[in-house]
């Protein structure tokens, strides 16, 4: 699963239909966040001999959104009406919506589904700062991935979203507990931030953050291609630790 912060990457249409959804939300219902968890859309051609002459295009539009109210603010019951009278375009929109204290509570106990959607989902709207305000994104959440797949593939209304809890994945902790005792009395020393900051000045946190994807992906080839390392994990993990930080300093940077 690529990990997005924008819609940049989506067509046009979709971009028009997300931002118009967006609007129409905030107008409406004033929410905190605006979370996108997915969309789909579609497009049938007719074409009819016994038809006016020409053809007859029909696109379609469905998403998955995640809102996130003020204490105290809920959505109306015809909340996916009101948004479908946007556009005839708009298929299947579903809401899911939850107070911000609510969701706060969700992310400190764990909640697969909220901790997957806070980092992979991608924020359509925010006000007042409130994505800052959240507990702290998992860390190494790219390893529960399969568990993702595994409960919400074939679950399309995400039945039981709110139920389900990270399960603690055994990792070998011993090693890396060694290294940051070994080098805790220098990470934080003046001549080691003062290095990582003229790292940051020159090189782009998001473009070093792909570079790091592709060397990944290119190690997982070639151990694949000659057999897997007995420290391959623990290599995978020093990866997303990595590509953890230049997340991070990609979104400190984002804010000055």
């Amino acid at each position: 699963m690529k990990k997005h912060h924008s819609i940049g990457h989506f067509t046009g249409r979709e971009q028009h239909a997300l931002l118009q959804l967006k609007n129409k939300i905030v107008t409406l219902y004033k929410p905190l966040i605006v979370y996108l968890i997915g969309c789909r859309s579609s497009s049938q051609l007719n074409r009819n001999c016994m038809a006016k002459p020409g053809t007859e295009e029909q696109w379609t539009f469905c998403c998955d959104v995640l809102v996130v109210l003020p204490e105290g603010a809920s959505l109306p019951e015809n909340a996916v009406q009101e948004l479908k009278t946007i556009s005839k375009e708009y298929g299947n929109i579903q809401l899911m919506a939850h107070a911000f204290d609510f969701v706060v509570t969700q992310l400190k106990e764990g909640s697969l589904f909220f901790c997957w959607v806070q980092s992979r989902g991608i924020v359509l709207y925010e006000k007042d700062n409130s994505c800052a305000k959240l507990p702290e994104p998992v860390v190494n959440l790219k390893q529960y991935e399969n568990q993702v797949q595994q409960f919400f593939t074939g679950n399309p209304t995400y039945k039981g979203y709110n139920e389900l809890k990270i399960f603690p994945l055994q990792k070998n902790t011993v090693k890396k507990d060694q290294a940051i005792t070994a080098c805790e009395q220098h990470i934080l020393s003046p001549a080691l931030q003062q290095k990582m900051t003229n790292f940051l000045k020159a090189h782009d946190a998001r473009a070093t953050n792909l570079h790091l994807r592709e060397a990944m992906f290119e190690y997982v080839t070639s151990v694949t291609e000659l057999g897997i390392s007995n420290n391959f994990k623990n290599i995978i993990w020093v990866f997303e630790d990595l590509m953890h930080f230049f997340d991070l300093a990609e979104t400190e940077l984002r804010k000055k």
